[in-house]
């Protein structure tokens, strides 16, 4: 899964996002990246427990949330990063 661009690859592109994931790891990332054996055993809990899970977005929350995602990029927030360029 894109975690790097999780808005874009992830949310706009497909309609869906990750409801539930734990406040404390946010942003969305890969759980590779998120810490210790307690973060990652926080996050294992959410999905067995189905508090962590896919949820479709209607046509409304996922027009709001691509005009929001540009809004905080223009202001200055990394919402969209930029691909590695290739030598």
């Amino acid at each position: 899964m894109n975690y790097t661009n999780y808005e874009r690859a992830i949310v706009e592109h497909y309609g869906v996002e990750l409801k539930g994931w734990p406040f404390e790891l946010l942003p969305v990332r890969n759980p590779s990246c998120i810490g210790g054996r307690k973060s990652v055993q926080l996050l294992i809990n959410t999905l067995i427990n189905k508090t962590c899970k896919w949820m479709k977005l209607t046509e409304e929350e996922l027009a709001d949330r691509i005009t929001s995602n540009h809004a905080h990029q223009a202001a200055g927030e990394t919402i969209y990063k930029p691909w590695k360029t290739r030598t």
